[in-house]
């Protein structure tokens, strides 16, 4: 059986920093689920003003 979780976080950011912010936001959540979880954590990144955008 296979299984799904679908979550969202929403972040803030200033404009200048969105590059770096996505980068570190996927790095993090990737090492979250170290010797914890026995499936990988993919985190992505959409970048929008609002969920229609970044998705």
């Amino acid at each position: 059986m296979d299984y799904a979780v679908h979550d969202e976080l929403v972040l803030e950011a200033p404009e200048v920093k969105l590059d770096l912010v996505k980068e570190k936001l996927s790095q993090m959540m990737a090492k979250v689920n170290e010797g914890i979880l026995k499936v990988p954590l993919i985190a992505e990144v959409g970048l929008g003003m609002n969920w229609g955008k970044a998705y």
